[in-house]
């Protein structure tokens, strides 16, 4: 069974050597592990989120799936999954870094195209080097989001996903 959980310490170590796929280090979730969330089956990691919160407004400035077939799929329910937690703590505004190759999903999630708020958005990460490879930002405000149908509801391929709210 597939489920979408809050990272917690005892998943550190088979983080670790998830993100070093990806060059990234683990170092820089330990100290907000309340902010990260993992795609698992069973105990093997098929996805990684992380935000970031600064009074009402959050930055996904993370969302990984280990498997670029299912990105369109367990994207969506990772992204939405972080929507929802920023959403209960209080955020009015999120935003999302991305790269143009997954520009395509996150438009079809409900995610707004946002130009204009790329250098305020890389201020409240402040991970410049975010942008090198995230070029684009999206927005949307919470919890408006929620009160429209989904976009990417034509699957043509269903998931049965379990999300745990913290």
């Amino acid at each position: 069974m597939i489920t979408v959980n809050k990272t917690e310490s005892k998943d550190l170590r088979t983080l670790k050597i998830f993100l070093k796929d990806y060059k990234l280090e683990d170092s820089l979730f330990i100290d907000r592990l309340d902010q990260t969330v993992i795609i698992l089956d069973r105990n093997e990691i098929l996805g990684f989120g992380a935000f970031v919160i600064e009074g009402e407004t959050g930055v996904i400035d993370v969302a990984i799936v280990s498997d670029e077939m299912l990105w369109p799929s367990m994207g969506d329910g990772l992204i939405k999954t972080m929507l929802n937690t920023l959403d209960l703590r209080g955020v009015k505004q999120a935003y999302m870094l991305s790269d143009d190759e997954h520009a395509s999903v996150i438009q079809k999630i409900g995610l707004s195209y946002s130009p204009e708020n790329a250098d305020t958005v890389l201020k409240k990460v402040g991970a410049p080097w975010l942008m090198k490879s995230l070029n684009k930002v999206y927005e949307t405000k919470l919890p408006d989001f929620f009160d429209h149908a989904c976009h990417s509801a034509k699957k043509v391929i269903v998931y049965q996903v379990i999300i745990l709210l913290y």
